[in-house]
């Protein structure tokens, strides 16, 4: 408990003191690590949030570091892809999208990266899991001075099949 009388945690580092060989006491350090916890439970909670929000929105989010060629994705964006996200790997999602968009995606890549164009696509890709065909809609944004595109994506095929139904069954 702290002056206050409230409880705290505290991180506690101890080393034995040695005379003679024999242990005769301890050095300690202790700090008090309560901010930090409470933080960790926040971030964790929130984390968490957007995680259950990310599935039950059919979307994910991703990073490109263009200096390195590694991706970073959400728990969203792999299971949107049929993926784990250790597999988030930059030759292995390039091949996820289905061969007739890629020169569409490398193209709103470059013109987002050299251009300052908008990325704002939709693409067919197949699930590297169940094979599946998904009609997906990302958008992305490029930061210059940290070579990153930082990109949102959402399987929008539910979407995409009721917009047809309803075309088709306007036109009866």
């Amino acid at each position: 408990y702290n002056s206050k009388n409230e409880k705290i945690l505290l991180e506690v580092y101890e080393v034995p003191h040695y005379q003679d060989g024999k242990i005769i006491g301890l050095h300690g350090i202790a700090r008090d690590v309560t901010e930090q916890k409470k933080a960790e439970a926040l971030l964790k909670k929130s984390y968490d949030r957007l995680n259950r929000a990310e599935i039950a929105s059919k979307s994910g989010n991703w990073e490109l570091n263009l200096n390195t060629k590694k991706i970073s994705a959400s728990k969203g964006a792999a299971l949107i892809y049929g993926v784990s996200r250790d597999e988030f790997d930059y030759e292995i999602i390039k091949k996820v999208p289905l061969p007739e968009y890629r020169n569409l995606l490398d193209n709103a890549l470059k013109n987002l990266i050299e251009n300052n164009i908008p990325y704002d696509v939709e693409f067919k890709i197949k699930k590297v899991d169940t094979g599946e065909i998904r009609d997906i809609h990302s958008v992305a944004f490029y930061d210059k001075n940290s070579q990153i595109v930082f990109g949102v994506i959402q399987d929008i095929t539910e979407k995409k099949k009721l917009i047809e139904e309803l075309i088709e069954a306007k036109e009866k």
